[in-house]
């Protein structure tokens, strides 16, 4: 008889009793494993949650002790960089002079040309191009200078000072490109940052705005074949149209004039993305030729992140790696649009990081009411309640005048249990704007939802919907107006208005609470 059938039916082998007390081990250890991992992850996680608050605590308190600074150049040299970063110092400075150069607003050239003094705009024009040309401190001012005055904007308000400007001055070259870049606007549906009426849409179909931005781009490239800004928002035109060989046209006359450019740079990048096909090579080829011109130009590190900003932006937002991919989008400077980006997408999941981003971008473009009302938002989402109302009085006070800037502090009174302050900040900036849709709009709600006046609600809405009927807003304020004071038309409003508007994302609370109003007060 073998080892072999001994073992099988005698007793167990030493191989059995061993495998006997292995087995129960081995789970004990897969449960040690286990609980060992989750008690890793909870401290990592509990290490991060506490490292998160302690940069925003040191952020945020340095980013309020700036705002003592009168000066907002000097506010933005001394500001702080965003915690656990490494940005350049020379860049940092020279895109703080850039963003705030004192270049002609809004209002200066409204008032300048309400003077029958379009020459004078023109005048301020073709120097803030030849400081940008030689002065090696200003590289980006003739660019910059019309966004500072508004025309990144799709607002009607806009469009109308743009054509002033062309029919009081019909061979600017400034001119055209403040036009070319508004309808360019118009086209994409870009949210207007001053907010001052109506949320933007895309129209169905942009290509008249389109062929009125290329034929005014042209123009004033033709009338100054120096105009960066002219090409760089030609490309974007072309890209839109798919017409990859005037694209290119637009990027090799760029270059041409100006191979270290900022903004032309920028453009390059952003049309590099495999979003918009990869064109020009794609990122990388853009990463080497935009290195290669960087001791041209120190802002052109900015162009260099862009790269890492896709590629926190591109994706799933609930990653798990989200942080470290944001640390490393955010490592190098970056633009303040990049900035607003990365605070939306950081938004839900991390409301601290959103904050201190948004107020980053505050930092180069104080004035910018997008970036103040999504900073509040999100210092309100984080429970720094205090935080959210004291920065915007700060602000407001220093721009006591600033309508879009003084609507954030009534839409923050409001939301913070302030109505009766908020209603006086509204009255107020109807009385300086009485056109002012955005003021209608959250007065109007504000008597609906927090001081339960909807008989004042109601001329509001009114008012709202003579001047834009597809403004979603007037009706919302109509709407809320009539469930509380039980008026006939209210049920047609509502059923109209889901039928309108039932898909827009923006309003999906206001739906839903009519939909419920629907179902408890049906109709007798």
């Amino acid at each position: 008889m073998d080892d072999s059938s001994m073992q099988r039916g005698g007793a167990p082998t030493m191989g059995a009793r061993m495998a006997s007390w292995k087995q129960p081990l081995a789970w004990a250890l897969v449960v040690v494993a286990l609980l060992g991992a989750n008690a890793w992850v909870h401290w990592h996680n509990t290490r991060q949650h506490a490292l998160e608050h302690s940069d925003y605590d040191a952020f945020m308190q340095a980013a309020g002790a700036d705002d003592a600074i009168d000066d907002p150049l000097q506010r933005c040299l001394q500001g702080p960089d965003l915690p656990r970063t490494h940005w350049h110092r020379d860049t940092t400075e020279l895109y703080c002079r850039t963003m705030l150069q004192p270049t002609l607003s809004f209002e200066q050239i409204d008032a300048l040309l309400t003077q029958g003094k379009a020459d004078e705009v023109d005048q301020a024009f073709d120097g803030y191009l030849r400081a940008h040309q030689s002065d090696l401190q200003q590289p980006g001012m003739f660019d910059q200078a019309f966004v500072t005055a508004g025309f990144d904007s799709n607002e009607e308000a806009a469009r109308q000072l743009a054509d002033r400007w062309k029919q009081a001055s019909p061979q600017s070259a400034a001119a055209l490109t403040a036009s070319g870049m508004q309808y360019l606007d118009q086209a994409l549906g870009m949210p207007a940052p001053n907010w001052n009426n109506s949320w933007p849409d895309a129209p169905d179909d942009p290509t008249p705005l389109l062929a009125l931005a290329r034929k005014d781009l042209e123009r004033a490239i033709a009338l100054q074949p120096a105009d960066t800004m002219a090409y760089r928002e030609l490309m974007l035109v072309d890209a839109i149209q798919d017409d990859p060989d005037a694209m290119t046209a637009a990027a090799l006359g760029a270059q041409s004039l100006e191979p270290a450019n900022f903004g032309v740079r920028a453009q390059l990048m952003n049309l590099a993305q495999p979003s918009w096909g990869s064109a020009f090579g794609g990122m990388n080829q853009q990463l080497r030729l935009t290195q290669s011109w960087l001791p041209h130009n120190a802002l052109l590190r900015i162009v260099l992140s862009k790269p890492a900003v896709y590629a926190a932006t591109c994706c799933d937002s609930a990653s798990p790696e989200q942080l470290p991919t944001l640390l490393r989008a955010i490592d190098d400077n970056v633009s303040i649009f990049d900035l607003w980006n990365l605070g939306t997408q950081e938004f839900d999941s991390s409301p601290t990081w959103a904050a201190m981003l948004f107020t980053e971008s505050l930092r180069f473009r104080p004035r910018d009411a997008f970036a103040l009302h999504w900073r509040a938002e999100a210092l309100l989402k984080s429970g720094d309640r205090a935080n959210a109302l004291n920065s915007i009085q700060r602000i407001a006070s220093r721009y006591p005048q600033d309508n879009p800037i003084q609507l954030q502090l009534g839409w923050m009174a409001a939301e913070t249990g302030h109505p009766d302050q908020a209603e006086r900040i509204y009255l107020g900036v109807l009385q300086r704007d009485p056109g002012n849709q955005r003021a209608m709009a959250w007065l109007g709600d504000l008597y609906n939802r927090r001081l339960h006046q909807p008989a004042k609600a109601m001329p509001l809405a009114q008012q709202l919907i003579t001047r834009d009927p597809d403004n979603p807003e007037g009706h919302l304020v109509q709407i809320f107006a009539e469930m509380q004071l039980d008026t006939p038309d209210r049920y047609t409003h509502i059923h109209d208005f889901i039928r309108r508007f039932g898909e827009l994302e923006l309003f999906q609370p206001e739906l839903a609470q009519m939909r419920d109003y629907l179902r408890h007060h049906p109709r007798s």
